[in-house]
């Protein structure tokens, strides 16, 4: 039979992979109507830029001699992959590194203060003057993060809002920030898109309206320095140069535009303002002006001896870098990096950058600890976009009611109305409750995964620009899982005590099934979030939750009852949440007051214990099937060493362990290994 199963389901395997197709959704383009023409389009962003109700605060970006090296782990070598670079940022410009992918990324994440370690950056990083203190400085970038980093079931506008809610500053009012927001998106192109929820923007083929929310985003934060890693990547050529006219707006709205790029066409090149050029190792071979179609950079390099010309159908920037030797198949055998140290433009550029070293020459100190907004308005923003996101979400959300409504027609079916008098029955109904127990926890755990996985990118970028914090995260996420567990389990509850007739006692034994269950399934749940976020992948995590959720199994009391657990052990049967939850429900689910005056009336009528002649009144069902007429409840709490007086203690500890995994998570959040470079 067994044999038999593995040829049905390889059989079903087969014809499904044949027969079915998933076809992707893609969104629809009808708001490409909306668009018009290229002159009108450019004119309408134009203007938005222009008139942006908040101004950044002007300042100048410069490097100087900056270096930074890596840690090979399991080796003791610390490549360099950028080595004395010096150049700069002022208001309304646009700078593009370009060259050595390691390079150009680690200058960024440099300058940006994000996923890199501080104690191996040397050199100086200075803001008009004055050292970059990163606390401050955070405040007035913005970095543009991937589009995994944002919540997928928040609309386009939603998104841009809950942004300016938390960073933008709080003296103007309400209207105003509506206002910004409404230009924001203007600028970037996405106001017809703005009741899009943010999932359906990352079906779309070209990628570039993802790219314009992450922009956005940052945007409605009015920084004054803005970084964006490779934006024009996967993008086709008439994407690539709206979205860099679009950062040219933004740059001349008075704000400094950093970004590394590729290969950069002709058209792109003639609207950045200077260019810089990194080899391998993270040396400069280039950092200036670029003129007309790329003019002076292919001028420069023609200019060095022995270097050849710009093929006429090359571009500019495939020139630069393949002339560089970038390409790991064709070395240069000219050391351009020391041309570049040696050439009248770097002189120049020393000069300047001797000026920029000058305190205040550029603006003022800037001086700010801490986004406006207070604890109890980012408190409420959060819980309000957590919120949207769960209710949103009806593949986890509405799919967990239906697991849990699925999961309770079919367990009730299998242990519809069994008789608990005799052994078989008995022995089910409680394999019943643990059923229960397990299969619904461990499925709520591994939802729970996939949710928290997508989730943990959007917390960890709001955390890299201090946008939200832990705590209120936590206590968001907390206020959104519970009403859906509590309406899930209820319908569960509703279905499953009906169909095996158990804890049907009275409406308090209903509720108090309900409570622990829900407990129990708020700590497993809660496990898998804590998973989630601790395990570097979410396969870790899917892995870990049956393996603990076994060893809850294994020393819960059933298998192994707790009497016939060793002292030396014991420690694991009270700090198993399973046992709390099994003692709990089982309790509810069988107990009988045996010392009510109609049964053994407080031990003044033992004879009651086995001869129901002794008390024909009492209701307590007895075993029927063991020759010895006990009552149902001391057998079951005999074998399973159960006490009714401890449902309190039970539904307390079930609390302390849900508070634990959640405390847990925090922790993870703020300490985990692969969450330290934000």
């Amino acid at each position: 039979m067994l044999l038999a199963w593995v040829v049905v389901w390889n059989l079903l395997t087969y014809f499904a992979l044949k027969t079915i197709q998933h076809h992707r959704i893609l969104r629809t383009t009808k708001y490409q109507n909306v668009i018009s023409s290229e002159d009108i389009r450019m004119k309408d962003i134009e203007h938005a830029s222009k008139h942006l109700t908040h101004t950044p605060i002007p300042v100048t970006l410069s490097w100087h001699e900056l270096s930074y090296d890596i840690m090979i782990p399991g080796s003791n070598k610390r490549p360099t992959i950028l080595k004395v670079d010096s150049g700069w940022g002022e208001p309304c410009d646009m700078v593009a590194i370009l060259g050595d992918a390691e390079g150009k990324t680690a200058l960024l994440n440099c300058l940006a203060g994000r996923k890199i370690l501080n104690e191996n950056i040397e050199g100086q990083i200075l803001v008009n003057g004055y050292p970059k203190v990163q606390k401050s400085f955070r405040h007035i970038m913005g970095y543009v993060d991937k589009i995994e980093a944002y919540a997928p079931y928040l609309t386009v506008h939603e998104t841009v809002a809950y942004s300016a809610a938390l960073r933008l500053q709080q003296s103007s009012s309400k209207d105003m920030q509506a206002q910004f927001v409404k230009e924001v998106l203007e600028l970037t192109e996405l106001a017809h898109l703005q009741n899009t929820l943010v999932a359906s923007l990352i079906n779309d083929v070209t990628f570039d309206q993802e790219r314009r929310l992450a922009i956005a985003t940052e945007l409605v934060a009015n920084p004054s320095v803005l970084f964006l890693e490779n934006p024009t990547k996967s993008l086709d050529s008439s994407s690539a140069n709206n979205i860099v006219k679009c950062l040219q707006q933004i740059a001349n709205s008075g704000r400094i535009v950093i970004m590394t790029m590729n290969y950069p066409s002709q058209r792109i090149l003639s609207m950045l303002t200077r260019v810089k050029i990194l080899k391998g190792g993270g040396q400069t071979v280039y950092f200036g002006p670029v003129g007309a179609n790329g003019d002076l950079i292919r001028t420069y390099f023609e200019t060095i001896p022995g270097t050849p010309l710009c093929p006429p159908n090359k571009s500019v920037s495939a020139y630069a870098i393949d002339l560089i030797g970038d390409n790991p198949f064709r070395k240069s055998e000219k050391d351009y990096a020391f041309e570049y140290q040696a050439s009248e433009l770097a002189l120049k550029n020393h000069i300047h950058l001797q000026q920029l070293r000058k305190p205040g020459r550029n603006g003022e100190e800037v001086k700010i600890h801490r986004y406006e907004a207070s604890f109890w308005r980012v408190f409420l923003e959060t819980i309000i976009s957590v919120q949207h996101q769960y209710w949103r979400n009806v593949n986890y959300s509405l799919g967990r009611v239906f697991a849990f409504l699925i999961t309770a027609v079919i367990l009730g079916s299998v242990f519809y109305n069994l008789d608990m008098t005799t052994t078989a029955g008995l022995n089910s109904l409680s394999g019943a409750i643990f059923i229960s127990c397990v299969l619904v926890g461990i499925t709520n755990a591994q939802n729970a995964i996939p949710q928290v996985i997508q989730l943990r990118a959007v917390h960890l970028r709001e955390r890299a620009v201090h946008q939200s914090s832990v705590l209120i995260y936590n206590i968001a996420d907390i206020l959104a899982e519970i009403p859906y567990l509590m309406v899930s389990n209820l319908l569960f509850c509703g279905i499953f005590l009906s169909m095996t007739q158990i804890a049907n006692g009275s409406a308090s034994d209903v509720f108090k099934y309900w409570f622990i269950s829900l407990e129990f399934y708020a700590t497993i749940t809660f496990l898998g979030s804590f998973l989630a976020v601790v395990s570097p992948k979410p396969v870790v995590a899917s892995v870990l939750v049956p393996i603990i959720v076994g060893i809850w199994i294994s020393t819960a009391g059933l298998t192994v009852p707790r009497s016939m657990i060793t002292d030396t052990f014991i420690w694991v049967f009270w700090t198993n949440p399973l046992q709390y939850a099994l003692d709990g429900l089982t309790s509810i689910a069988f107990y009988c007051d045996l010392d009510k005056p109609l049964c053994l009336d407080s031990n003044r009528n033992p004879q009651c214990e086995k001869n129901p002649a002794a008390c024909p009144s009492c209701d307590c069902p007895r075993m029927s099937d063991t020759g010895n007429n006990i009552f149902v409840w001391r057998q079951v709490s005999n074998i399973r060493s159960l006490n009714y007086s401890r449902i309190h203690y039970d539904m307390i500890a079930l609390l302390l362990f849900a508070i634990l995994f959640r405390i847990l998570t925090l922790l993870a959040f703020r300490f985990t290994r692969h969450y330290k470079r934000t």
